[in-house]
């Protein structure tokens, strides 16, 4: 199951209903003597028996009523030393693995956050392997998460660490913090503990990405010119406009917007107000070249049913109409043309597959503009066609296309796939994804090149249930990202499946 997510590139990050968490810095959540220190110093290999053996700042538990069985030691340099500082926690031999030291935190469990425990570890006596140490993290009396020590070269240091996310509506927010420290059960050896730490990075104090507030004002509409019986559905966007023909399968006038009407206005605006009659004209055609017959690709239906809304909300619409191509015999239910529509660009994706094999055929798709648009601008595998006001379109193939072509004394783009070999059912596609651009139309071409080419990099994390992550690939037809949905989500009628979207920095 795919659930799709717009790419932040138009799109506010307000209206993304899951958690969105960018980049931010780790916060050290405050432990009183994550060092082990004492006030006084201790001579190499020696235990802080003057002060009782206590050890600052932690409470400890100890079964067998041995006040020695966890303290602070100053470790030889044969014993590995200190990892940092002057002392160490130190983990009596044959203590009982119930021993322990804890500390509480002024901190308390808070959602939306990712905690890593950490702390360094070492074998005084160079027993290898060695079982270790483990540090757990509570909240209240909860268990969240233990960072277990693993076996590891004699009388060296090793970093025990483990994270855990807290989730959108954890049970056991509010509830205070704490960290234990404890032998690993088994463990008949002494062990030294030093330079604890915990961090958290907060989902809801993110620092995201500027761009994903650049575009807050923007809106999209799509309408029939007059009911569905129309031949013309339009879509008004803060950047564009487009009516369609759905009859013919081609718009007839796209233009970009350099001073956008407020969406309240556009909402209520006629069609005449919203495609006046001097818009820029514009033809789309489609074909299917195959042994030398040229196919023309129709609508294959004269009914306005046949052209399915699929989307339709306040930053995306789509609609699927169904097409023929001449006498080639097509696999109907997987045969059509596909428009989708973002506030700052648009797709047309034409997609087929035959009835029966086909050993070569072209798909062809050419877009012309109203004869205004000669000034060519190319880059990497997209270029644009700029009028002399400074208006223009940027154009991108799409997935599955195979080349694209400008001609300027024509203004016209035209893109190709080959296919070779078409088996029967076997889907191709052609198609153009379109930037409509009121100003500065170079910059757009290589700012639509670099987010289209390398989209923000997107992690997804299951919450509930949790465990592993979710498979993210981003749609360049469409402009969103695809994620990977479990099968299912928690059990029983009324199952609940919940996932962090993390924006992350490379």
């Amino acid at each position: 199951m795919l659930f799709p997510l717009p790419n932040l590139r138009s799109v506010p990050a307000a209206v993304l209903l899951l958690a969105l968490a960018g980049h931010a810095v780790a916060q050290s959540l405050p432990l009183t003597n994550a060092n082990f220190e004492i006030p006084f110093g201790l001579p190499p290999g020696t235990e802080d028996a003057a002060a009782g053996y206590s050890v600052p700042g932690w409470v400890e538990y100890e079964p067998s009523g041995y006040p020695w069985e966890w303290d602070v030691y100053a470790p030889l340099s044969s014993e590995g030393g200190p990892e940092s500082g002057t002392n160490v926690l130190k983990g009596l031999a044959y203590s009982p693995a119930t021993a322990y030291v804890e500390q509480v935190l002024t901190n308390a469990l808070q959602n939306g956050t990712r905690y890593t425990l950490s702390g360094w570890v070492a074998d005084p006596d160079g027993h290898t392997p060695e079982n270790g140490a483990q540090f757990l993290l509570f909240a209240g009396t909860n268990l969240l998460t233990t960072a277990i020590d693993t076996p590891r070269a004699a009388k060296t240091w090793n970093q025990a660490s483990q994270t855990y996310d807290s989730g959108i509506d954890n049970p056991y927010t509010g509830l205070p913090l704490k960290v234990r420290i404890m032998h690993n059960p088994g463990n008949s050896y002494r062990v030294l503990i030093d330079n604890l730490s915990l961090m958290a990075v907060s989902v809801s104090n993110v620092a995201l990405p500027a761009m994903a507030f650049t575009n807050v004002q923007d809106y999209g509409f799509m309408f029939w010119s007059n009911g569905p019986a129309a031949y013309h559905y339009g879509i008004k966007t803060s950047r564009y406009g487009m009516a369609f023909n759905w009859a013919s399968l081609t718009p007839t006038t796209l233009f970009p917007i350099a001073n956008p009407s407020p969406e309240s206005a556009v909402l209520t605006e006629s069609w005449a107000a919203s495609f006046p009659a001097n818009t820029p004209l514009v033809n789309l055609s489609c074909q299917v070249l195959t042994n030398g017959v040229t196919n023309i690709v129709e609508a294959a239906s004269a009914h306005a049913g046949d052209v399915a809304l699929i989307e339709c909300g306040k930053y995306f619409q789509r609609r699927w109409q169904t097409v023929q191509a001449g006498g080639l015999p097509l696999a109907s239910n997987q045969c059509g043309l596909e428009v989708a529509a973002w506030p700052d660009r648009l797709s047309f994706v034409l997609r087929l597959a035959p009835s029966n094999p086909v050993s070569s055929a072209t798909l062809q798709m050419t877009l012309a503009l109203t004869n205004l648009y000669h000034s060519l601008l190319t880059s990497g595998a997209g270029g644009a066609l700029q009028a002399s006001n400074g208006t223009g379109f940027v154009f991108l193939p799409s997935a599955g296309s195979s080349a694209i072509s400008f001609n300027p004394t024509n203004a016209t783009v035209r893109v190709t796939t080959a296919m070779t070999n078409w088996q029967t059912n076997q889907q191709g596609s052609v198609g153009l994804v379109i930037y409509p651009v009121a100003t500065n139309v170079a910059w757009a071409l290589t700012n639509a090149l670099a987010t289209e080419a390398s989209p923000l990099p997107l992690a997804v994390t299951p919450v509930l249930p949790s465990g592993g992550g979710l498979a993210v690939n981003y749609d360049t037809d469409r402009g969103w990202y695809d994620v990977s949905l479990p099968a299912s989500g928690t059990a029983g009628d009324n199952g609940i499946l919940r996932a962090q979207v993390l924006h992350v920095r490379v």
